[in-house]
């Protein structure tokens, strides 16, 4: 059940960065460097379209590709992407060695402060949501996110940044996408780059795609991201 404003008391609720304290469990304005680490806020509002924003949590960690592809198997969850798929076959493949609670924050482009007609592309994005100390999140989310998913409504997708270690153990800022179609979760990897021969990853340099045309398509402010939350006070 989401929270609501109405179930804080008024000086329970702060609006505008100058007049939280202590006692500051719902805030409403824009976001500010360190907001996220404030543990004391529960509710986020920035009074933007799709503003409110969510404090999540999983526990990642602990399984195997097979132990990943049977759970994935058993709540009907598809795969699209090569990378993903390859962690779950991969013979050896481990998560984490102990189970780990990762701290998450969803949010939509809109609230991070672009509106139309300014569509951010994935680095513009990424930039700003870093201000306010967000991160991308580890492999291990792009796994235990749709098994712990909450309350994906029909039709709904969420994105993911990824920080996504590649086969010559270079990291990629990479995104992710869980949706909900017609009751079916499904995983697939999002590229914001349109090209005459299809889709290519929004941070691959247009130089290593000689000869072809290429545009930003931007993000739109109803996006909804998942990235990881700083440690709270």
């Amino acid at each position: 059940m989401e929270t609501q404003i109405q179930n804080y008391a008024s000086e329970e609720v702060a609006c505008g960065r100058g007049n939280i304290t202590d006692k500051t469990k719902a805030y409403i304005g824009p976001l500010f460097p360190g907001i996220f680490t404030l543990g004391h806020i529960e509710y986020i509002n920035t009074e933007t379209p799709g503003g409110i924003v969510h404090r999540e949590s999983i526990v990642a960690g602990r399984k195997t590709g097979l132990e990943y592809r049977k759970l994935f198997d058993q709540k009907g969850i598809l795969v699209k992407d090569s990378r993903i798929e390859e962690m779950l076959n991969k013979r050896g493949y481990v998560s984490l060695e102990e189970p780990e609670r990762i701290d998450l924050i969803r949010l939509s482009v809109g609230a991070a402060g672009f509106s139309l007609p300014n569509e951010p592309t994935a680095l513009e994005f990424f930039e700003r949501v870093k201000e306010f100390g967000l991160e991308l999140c580890p492999s291990e989310v792009l796994l235990d996110y749709p098994l712990q998913i909450p309350n994906l409504p029909e039709g709904g997708t969420r994105f993911i940044g990824i920080e996504l270690e590649s086969s010559v153990g270079v990291s990629k800022s990479e995104i992710f996408k869980v949706s909900n179609y017609s009751g079916i979760l499904v995983v697939d990897y999002f590229s914001q780059r349109r090209g005459k021969s299809g889709y290519y990853n929004w941070n691959t340099p247009l130089a290593s795609h000689p000869g072809q045309t290429s545009y930003e398509v931007g993000l739109k402010p109803s996006f909804e991201f998942v990235l990881r939350s700083p440690k709270q006070t």
